[in-house]
């Protein structure tokens, strides 16, 4: 599964997978702040719903980010591909 993986993004022209790898390792950190605020605030004393509710939209913020990275740089090799862009 994975060498699929790595030839499907070989197989992206330079500035796609560029967007791609940047905006996949972006949205991988945002999701592991997310994860630390809510662990964090979970075993805190005082424990804020403020908090929760801002870890949690963090993290669904992150996957609709995730999900618009891999869209645009799927239209930016489409594109590129029917202008012969390399």
């Amino acid at each position: 599964m994975l060498k699929s993986i790595k030839t499907n993004m070989q197989s992206l022209n330079k500035p796609s997978s560029i967007l791609m790898m940047a905006g996949t390792q972006f949205c991988c950190v945002l999701l592991m702040i997310a994860v630390y605020i809510y662990i964090k605030n979970d075993l805190s004393v005082n424990y804020s719903y403020a908090v929760n509710d801002f870890a949690k939209t963090m993290a669904s913020v992150t996957i609709f980010v995730f999900a618009e990275v891999i869209i645009g740089s799927l239209f930016m090799d489409i594109y590129a591909k029917r202008k012969n862009i390399k």
